[in-house]
């Protein structure tokens, strides 16, 4: 039985470290709350010191989940990758006084829909930060987010079985209210990715006038793709690096269709 000395372990464990400020008075947020976790443990919730730093040390390396709240502030949600024996640093996070979007699904003859919804900041926060805030419209299709950011967003939906274009709300000059979200029945969209399992690539999907239904980073080949989206025309967008590889145009019509990504 081979034993491995506490000290390689503790060599292995990470750190993470975020600085936390006003992103209109350029100053710490005193009373700002962060939470860092994974869907086992938690690495501690914690209040920043004076200068609106968060660090936790000895944490596991890989993926974990940070959540930076603070009273009358947007709410941050963000994956963060955790090296082993090192650090990772986010650097400065910039929290906007809270702004709120409030709306209603329905569909094309006007019933009302319950659904989940995604609502995705159109801007890059820093590495591994900014997931999407998520949400559930009521049986009488009302819905309400209270702590975005004042920022623009793009609002998805996500069910199994009705669906929608993008809705953008731009939070910049306060709240959003009345937004309509207009859905339909969705067909099954499944893309075949074909390149070499070891070079995982980046995928989206965007609508003929560029609107971005859907975005994911380090996407793996043998992953499976598949999601319902509305009628009309659209393409599939591989990239690596920030460079797109690869264009491929199709149309989504009444039927299910599978659409073939190869190198």
């Amino acid at each position: 039985v081979y034993v491995l000395p506490t000290s390689a372990l503790e060599a292995l464990l990470g750190g993470v470290r975020v600085r936390v400020i006003d992103e209109e008075t350029r100053q710490p947020i005193a009373d700002a709350y962060a939470n860092l976790f994974d869907s086992q443990s938690s690495g501690g919730g914690m209040k920043p010191d004076a200068t609106g730093l968060f660090q936790w040390e000895r944490q596991r390396p890989g993926l974990l989940e940070l959540s930076v709240t603070a009273p009358d502030h947007e709410k941050w949600d963000g994956e963060v990758s955790v090296p082993a024996g090192g650090v990772a640093d986010l650097g400065t996070l910039e929290l906007s006084p809270a702004m709120a979007a409030r709306g209603i699904v329905l569909d094309e003859s006007g019933q009302p829909h319950s659904v989940n919804l995604r609502a995705v900041t159109d801007e890059t926060r820093g590495p591994g930060m900014g997931a999407p805030r998520y949400n559930k419209s009521g049986p009488d299709g009302r819905f309400e987010w209270k702590t975005l950011g004042k920022r623009r967003y793009r609002l998805l939906v996500s069910d199994e079985e009705w669906t929608a274009l993008p809705v953008l709300v731009d939070l910049r000059g306060g709240d959003a209210n009345d937004v309509r979200i207009t859905v339909v029945r969705g067909v099954r969209v499944r893309l075949l990715t074909r390149w070499p399992a070891a070079e995982p690539r980046d995928l989206r999907v965007e609508t003929d006038g560029g609107l971005v239904m859907s975005a994911t980073k380090n996407w793996q080949a043998d992953w499976a793709w598949s999601k319902r989206l509305p009628p009309g025309s659209y393409v599939a967008i591989v990239s690596a690096n920030g460079r797109d590889l690869k264009r491929v145009p199709f149309e989504v019509g009444d039927a299910d269709i599978a659409v073939e990504l190869a190198p």
